[in-house]
């Protein structure tokens, strides 16, 4: 984070968005809550719960160095689907006092947000599918839609970079950061680990974007 913010050009307002899936277990069962698929994770679920959280303000601190307001939104995904509430409920009460930063802590699968003439959109992606995505967001933000004139949904789940245009929408599915667990190794996925920064114009829509590879540990130094 600390790279991709100093990547990132500076603006008044940031939003640091979590696409789903902040915790790879949502308990102490160490499976996903709906499969029951055996995870690789620490056993001790509060250190994991309490680190995830520290994650989150370290990220939001960061951004706060660079943006005079942060809006932060941390959605569900399928392995976390009441964890990612608790560390929303954490962040909203930590910066509860600090008007500089603004916690939407809806639980929900869902979010919309206008920035200028852009209508931003995201979810996990575990549910609705892509092609699907436009409709929900003429649907559930239809005031909003009416205004935009640029149109966004970014989600993760698949955890590759894949993007879709379909009625003068793009659905964007994003890397994740996270490395393979046992199960993706055994099946032979090797997705690229990044992070992205995308920047809006209010009224010329995305102007650009910077990414930052997450790279193995001991070699980060290397150029």
């Amino acid at each position: 984070m600390t790279r991709l913010v100093a990547a990132a050009p500076a603006s008044k307002q940031a939003v640091v968005l979590g696409l789903g899936d902040l915790l790879h277990a949502d308990g102490y069962d160490n499976c996903t809550p709906r499969s029951k698929n055996v995870l690789d994770v620490d056993g001790r679920y509060p250190k994991i719960l309490r680190a995830a959280t520290h994650l989150i303000i370290d990220t939001v601190d960061t951004a706060l160095s660079k943006h005079e307001r942060v809006l932060v939104r941390i959605l569900r995904g399928n392995h976390d689907r009441e964890s990612a509430i608790a560390v929303a409920l954490g962040l909203s009460l930590y910066y509860a006092n600090d008007p500089r930063v603004m916690v939407d802590d809806d639980p929900g699968y869902f979010w919309w947000w206008s920035w200028g003439t852009t209508l931003l959109g995201a979810t996990h992606g575990d549910a609705a599918k892509m092609a699907t995505l436009p409709l929900v967001m003429a649907t559930r933000a239809s005031a909003a839609w009416g205004q935009a004139r640029f149109r966004h949904i970014l989600t993760g789940h698949i955890h590759t970079k894949t993007a879709i245009e379909l009625s003068g929408v793009t659905v964007e599915s994003l890397q994740t950061p996270a490395p393979a667990d046992a199960w993706h190794h055994e099946m032979g996925y090797g997705a690229g680990r990044s992070m992205t920064a995308i920047t809006y114009h209010r009224e010329h829509g995305e102007t650009g974007r910077v990414k930052v590879n997450v790279v193995p540990a001991g070699s980060a130094g290397e150029v």
